[in-house]
């Protein structure tokens, strides 16, 4: 029996052009989305986007889609890890105060 089950999902992996409003040719395969499928002891259906960097093994929540300040940080960051500009690690101080907010 199952009292929680979690789902994990990559839209780039079956070609979809955007979901749920990130745009998914902008992110590749950085991007994952977590589905609570099952809940016996509360709501199910809840989807959040992530941030997913392959070469350590590490998910971050990503901002919403709609707030472009925090969105294009983590533009800036996906570029400057492919090659196209110098390194900025706004994402990655983002990353560490979410780090810290939540796992106080």
């Amino acid at each position: 029996m199952c009292n929680v089950m979690l789902g994990l999902f990559s839209p780039f992996k079956f070609e979809l052009p955007n979901y749920y409003g990130y745009d998914i040719q902008r992110f590749k395969d950085n991007i994952r989305f977590l589905e609570v499928c099952i809940n016996r002891g509360g709501n199910a259906g809840g989807i959040i986007g992530l941030f997913f960097d392959g070469a350590t093994c590490n998910f971050y929540e990503l901002p919403s889609p709609n707030d472009d300040s925090k969105i294009a940080k983590v533009y800036e960051y996906l570029d400057s890890i492919r090659g196209r500009v110098k390194r900025n690690t706004s994402f990655l101080a983002y990353c560490k105060i979410i780090k810290k907010h939540l796992f106080k």
